[in-house]
């Protein structure tokens, strides 16, 4: 509870709580990555009470649902749901291209997540781009090279 004691909105209150459940869940970790770190935010910067997931576009997440469309496109292949496995495909494709364009930081050659379209890229770097031996790096990594 001390982590919305700040807030004194409910609507507020309800959004960090949906917030600290969405990381919570995320099923990744649940580690600073989803706080506020900007001095705007007072005492409750870079703590619990500035959790914000849902202004927040994670690279790995992504690029794991990316390349869940590809397997199930592989699937519809093989099961001759070729319909289906078309429109796996077209999605998965214009997720590449999307995570590309969104995530890729040309200058710094790695994905960073994205706070949003207004407050611009985050400066910490994900699974996909500090690990390249994880699972979502070759997935990521496809965002480039495919």
């Amino acid at each position: 509870m001390e982590s919305a004691e700040h807030i004194q909105d409910a609507l507020e209150k309800c959004r960090l709580w949906g917030d600290i459940a969405a990381a919570a869940e995320s099923g990744r970790d649940f580690s600073s990555r989803w706080f506020q770190n900007d001095p705007a935010y007072g005492p409750i910067a870079g703590k619990m009470g500035s959790t914000r997931t849902s202004s927040i576009i994670p690279v790995d997440l992504n690029a794991i649902i990316c390349g869940n469309l590809r397997i199930f496109a592989e699937f519809y292949h093989a099961l001759g749901e070729e319909a289906a496995s078309d429109r796996a495909l077209e999605q998965y494709e214009r997720m590449r291209e999307t995570i590309h364009q969104v995530l890729w930081n040309e200058e710094d050659g790695v994905w960073y997540d994205t706070t949003s379209p207004t407050t611009g890229t985050s400066t910490s770097t994900t699974t996909p781009t500090s690990s390249p031996s994880s699972p979502a790096a070759p997935i990521a990594a496809s965002t480039a090279t495919e």
